[in-house]
């Protein structure tokens, strides 16, 4: 039996059960069956034994940000997940040791991007079909009223990516001199 046999079996015996139970109203029937396609080819991967993990680990942030020249140095790149459509085919995403860059577009280029030392929050947001896919939303709020936020949509490791974002963040800020006071 091929691994395509496998995944068609068990996915038809889960809509089977849900239809039988009357089905899970609490989660949009699309989420419903990305979780269910991602559950099905994680056991195909592990009955085979084989295969790539679903999201790969992410790679280390390059020493490099920490050097004490002002040269912008990448970070980390990464791009939607396979299950934000067209999107994972025409959107990169870009964190520099001074800038997070969203650039889209196949063949005429949009580059949205911020400085770091303007954000002033990031926050993820996961689906419960996200969880079970490894992605989710990064969403970085700013202080530039061009540019007062920058959605990182369906990422692999969004906790990840968040504190990559948050150390660039610390690090220029405090490479620049920037501080902030809260007002009581």
């Amino acid at each position: 039996m091929s691994r395509d046999d496998i995944v068609a079996k068990v996915q038809a015996k889960i809509w089977q059960t849900l239809a039988s139970r009357g089905g899970i109203q609490s989660l949009p029937s699309n989420e419903l069956a990305i979780l269910i396609e991602a559950i099905t080819t994680g056991i195909a991967v592990a009955v085979e034994g084989v295969g790539a993990p679903a999201v790969a680990p992410p790679a280390p942030i390059p020493p490099a940000i920490h050097t004490t020249t002002s040269e912008e140095v990448l970070l980390w790149t990464g791009q939607p997940h396979m299950t934000a459509g067209t999107d994972a085919l025409r959107t990169r995403y870009e964190l520099t040791s001074q800038r997070i860059k969203v650039i889209s577009g196949m063949v005429g280029h949009k580059t949205d991007e911020a400085e770091l030392i303007r954000v002033k929050d990031i926050r993820v947001e996961q689906s419960l079909a996200d969880r079970g896919l490894g992605v989710g939303t990064v969403i970085v709020t700013t202080t530039d009223p061009n540019q007062p936020t920058i959605v990182l949509r369906k990422i692999a490791n969004p906790v990840d990516v968040k504190e990559r974002i948050r150390s660039a963040m610390l690090y220029e800020k405090a490479r620049r001199g920037v501080s902030y006071r809260e007002m009581a």
